[in-house]
């Protein structure tokens, strides 16, 4: 990943209202569905942290995030999906919460992108899922899931370097609202967990399950 210095002027004068939408977010969904436990930031710190931890420790955080990861998966977007067809995001939405809650509040990176994608779609705004997948050195591969606004006209999810000035990464499962050029590099840190990146690529994400025509508008 090619990394860009930050830049305060760019950042308080071009990003400042996506800033303030961003943060305006998390709030809003922290307060709908309040601190969701997740399998995924469980592995990770695990990892990052494994060289100090004892071996009975290890084995029994394994053993919770694996239990974790199960319940997660059964009130996933795959188990909401099989529910029907939806014609809307927030139909879909309704029902993934709905899981996640029964569930005991736990979701990982896919379920909080999500709805946090579905709320920036009922505000009016036209924002864009993205997958990032890391190839560490030692060829461990990890995965994420997030939220992107603001990309320039013709941007490439593929390429962060088409996203513009202005894009900007709304990341609940982090609790992070930061230009595109900042978050990238976050999260490609946080998903190597201390080891050296060999490949680091992007996806957009589709949604086909639901109608195209929402995205459209």
């Amino acid at each position: 990943m090619n990394k860009i210095k930050n830049s305060s002027s760019i950042y308080f004068t071009s990003l400042k209202p996506q800033k303030r939408l961003g943060e305006q977010v998390l709030r809003e969904f922290e307060a709908e569905m309040g601190h969701l436990k997740s399998s995924s930031n469980l592995l990770l710190r695990l990892k990052k942290n494994k060289s100090r931890l004892s071996k009975p420790l290890i084995k029994n955080l394994q053993e919770k995030a694996i239990k974790l990861h199960r319940d997660i998966y059964d009130s996933s977007a795959c188990a909401s999906i099989n529910k029907g067809n939806f014609e809307t995001f927030q139909e879909f939405k309704e029902v993934l919460t709905e899981n996640i809650k029964q569930k005991g509040n736990k979701a990982n990176c896919w379920e909080n992108a999500i709805i946090v994608f579905t709320n920036l779609l009922k505000k009016g705004e036209k924002p864009r899922l993205f997958q990032v997948i890391v190839n560490s050195a030692a060829k461990e591969t990890a995965n994420h899931y997030s939220v992107v606004v603001g990309l320039k006209n013709g941007a490439k999810i593929a390429d962060p370097k088409t996203w513009g000035s202005k894009a900007l990464v709304i990341d609940s499962w982090a609790k992070s609202v930061k230009p595109a050029h900042i978050a990238l590099v976050d999260i490609e840190t946080v998903l190597l967990a201390g080891q050296k990146s060999s490949e680091v690529k992007y996806y957009p994400v589709y949604t086909s399950f639901i109608a195209q025509k929402q995205l459209k508008q």
